[in-house]
């Protein structure tokens, strides 16, 4: 099976450090957790990119484990290119013009 080469958008960048940081204000080395959690799951993602469930459109999503955040991403020919990193309770509609 072919490894797929993972891409983050700069809207999904932008909102990782967000979260990274705003983490880091609530509790020492918090952030950093967040930051571990995440990068797990874009292993999982890279490894396994058809195990999550299609959400909006062809966007699939991760939840993960321990923090209320989604990873909402595409797979396409070469690559996986995340489009979002964003809190549980956002609307997943916000996303939509990113799929």
């Amino acid at each position: 099976m072919k490894k797929h080469r993972l891409v983050l958008r700069p809207e999904a960048r932008r909102e990782l450090e967000q979260a990274v940081e705003w983490y880091e204000t609530q509790l020492p080395d918090l952030g950093r957790q967040f930051r571990g959690e995440v990068y797990r799951t874009f292993d999982t993602i890279i490894a396994r990119p058809e195990l999550y469930p299609k959400s909006h459109g062809t966007a699939r999503k991760a939840v993960l484990r321990h923090f209320p955040f989604l990873v909402f991403y595409l797979v396409e020919t070469k690559q996986i290119v995340v489009v979002a990193v964003f809190h549980a309770k956002r609307d997943p509609a916000d996303i939509a013009s990113r799929a």
